[in-house]
């Protein structure tokens, strides 16, 4: 819960507290663990093959090893997706891009901010 409550951003705690809830409420969550402990977790809604990636979060001390793309793969074969969809900002397109993620800008959503779909697969 921890490391979703980090994914859905900033804001008072007890806000991302109820997204993170919302999250868990809608999908099916995977986590990969280390040791025992969770060090990644991601939601994913399923509907058929198709997937929505609606949070994922790979703690601060094992990013940039390999962790976050293994649970994208993970989720389109344990769910057995044919596609997989998310919303993300500029900070994860260059990610998303490395995980053969389709990216289109969707403009300033939020005042400020520029947000992106990205997608893998047929949709």
């Amino acid at each position: 819960m921890v490391l979703l409550l980090d994914s859905v951003g900033g804001g008072e705690p007890g806000a991302r507290r109820a997204a993170a809830g919302c999250l868990l409420g809608e999908g099916v969550v995977l986590t990969a663990l280390w040791a025992g402990e969770p060090v990644a977790a991601a939601c994913v809604v399923v509907a058929g093959q198709a997937g929505r990636l609606t949070a994922l979060a790979v703690g601060a001390p094992w990013r940039g090893r390999g962790i976050g793309r293994s649970v994208v793969e993970a989720a389109v074969i344990r769910l057995g997706l044919a596609s997989l969809e998310a919303e993300t900002d500029r900070d994860a397109v260059g990610f998303y891009a490395a995980c053969g993620f389709t990216v289109v800008s969707l403009g300033e959503r939020y005042s400020g901010v520029e947000r992106f779909a990205v997608s893998r697969g047929s949709q």
